[in-house]
């Protein structure tokens, strides 16, 4: 049986889910940095006006939870936690049963580590498809000093009102056409964002994108035609960040497979790789 959990419930949901995610055999994204993180976003999606945490009962005790977030006017879902113990398909198979009925006409996103393949399977046997594999790179911001970029042409925009907006906006939304941060976010999301911009001959050439925050960072997106344009992009970011009263202890980036370019110039900045990363998707 599904029924919503309650801040009641939020503890003892993330007492089970984070022991779940520390396995890759069980782990989905996001990333949550502790217990205790993970804790506060369940009692958050409990009383959400965009999101709801349900949890999967077999007669008085639970057995999986599932938090959901979404947007109605562009009809997007993220399923940002799936966890399920003893019962574990057949909480599954209520979890992606419930998004079929409720959700019609949405696009809904999962992501999982390939480890993961017990919900791998579900996903499937509910017409999910891979849309996106991607490598999980983390930098160590706490023990790596980095190295400052001599490249000239490098901007910061932290907001849409800072020079330099307007013309990157555009250039945003052509270069990261897939991603959910579009320019239009952007302008709505006040001081959690940075976007470092690199300029040429032509106009702006290349730029990244990091969503920040004080444990961790996500680089989001990366534009760059020779790797050592992003790595001058990569080191701007991480100085900026090293500089920062309250930078970020961790960064992650994921990188797609394919795209050895960027993945060298991570490596080559002192990004190590976690894991790898499956992006799942289905319109209902």
């Amino acid at each position: 049986m599904l029924k919503k959990l309650t801040k009641e419930d939020a503890d003892y949901a993330a007492e089970r889910c984070w022991a779940l995610y520390q396995d890759p055999a069980s782990r989905c994204y996001p990333v949550h940095e502790s217990r205790e993180t993970m804790a506060r976003s369940f009692a958050v999606f409990c009383e959400y006006e965009s999101g709801t945490l349900l949890g999967y009962w077999s007669g008085d005790a639970l057995k999986g939870v599932c938090e959901l977030y979404f947007e109605q006017e562009t009809r997007y879902l993220r399923i940002t936690a799936l966890y399920a113990w003893d019962d574990a398909c057949a909480a599954l198979d209520a979890f992606l049963g419930h998004i079929d009925t409720e959700f019609i006409g949405y696009e809904v996103n999962v992501g999982l580590s390939p480890e993961n393949t017990k919900l791998a399977n579900a996903l499937a046997k509910h017409g999910y498809a891979v849309a996106e594999e991607n490598f999980d790179l983390r930098y160590d911001a706490v023990s790596l000093t980095p190295k400052k970029s001599t490249m000239q042409g490098i901007a910061l925009l932290e907001d849409e009102t800072d020079d330099g907006f307007e013309e990157y906006a555009p250039l945003h939304d052509a270069w990261f056409r897939d991603d959910y941060w579009d320019s239009a976010r952007l302008r709505e999301l006040q001081g959690d964002w940075q976007a470092f911009t690199l300029r040429g001959k032509t106009g702006i050439e290349g730029a990244l994108f990091v969503l920040t925050g004080h444990r961790m960072a996500e680089i989001y997106a990366l534009h760059a035609g020779r790797g050592q344009a992003a790595e001058a992009l990569l080191k701007a970011m991480l100085w900026q960040n090293e500089a920062a009263e309250f930078g970020s202890n961790e960064i992650l980036f994921m990188v797609r497979i394919e795209d050895e370019l960027h993945l060298q110039a991570a490596l080559d900045c002192g990004f190590k790789l976690f894991g790898r990363y499956l992006g799942w998707r289905k319109t209902i």
